[in-house]
């Protein structure tokens, strides 16, 4: 069965290589550039694992997360944060939003995807 993975990031850039890394790692890559459009998705789809880059400018990541919990099917979903930095604030907000692991850009794709098979695994 083929798990797929939702990537939540306005940058063009990011979703491409991410797109890239998770496709070669065997994954279903859905990328959106809009947290809006991510929460449609997610109303009426699986995500297996939800991927969101915490630079994003439109949406703040952490009030994207806390409203995806609050979708049915979406409380348990694994979640990788992405980010350039992060100070000790954000990465306890995302530990109590249920952010499963960060990771920090730019990132080496055999790190992400060792990440991803970890996380989908428990």
């Amino acid at each position: 069965m083929v798990r797929s993975l939702l990537i939540v990031s306005d940058s063009s850039s990011l979703s491409r290589m991410l797109s890239i890394t998770l496709k070669g790692g065997g994954y279903d890559a859905i990328n959106s550039c809009e947290a809006n459009d991510a929460l449609v998705w997610l109303s009426n789809n699986k995500a297996h694992l939800i991927l969101i880059d915490r630079d994003m400018s439109a949406m703040d990541a952490m009030a994207f997360l806390e409203e995806v919990r609050c979708l049915p099917g979406c409380r348990f979903t694994p979640v990788i944060m992405l980010a350039t930095v992060v100070d000790d604030a954000a990465h306890q907000r995302g530990l109590n939003s249920g952010v499963k692991h960060w990771i920090s850009k730019p990132f080496q794709p055999h790190h992400l995807l060792a990440t991803v098979y970890g996380l989908i695994l428990l």
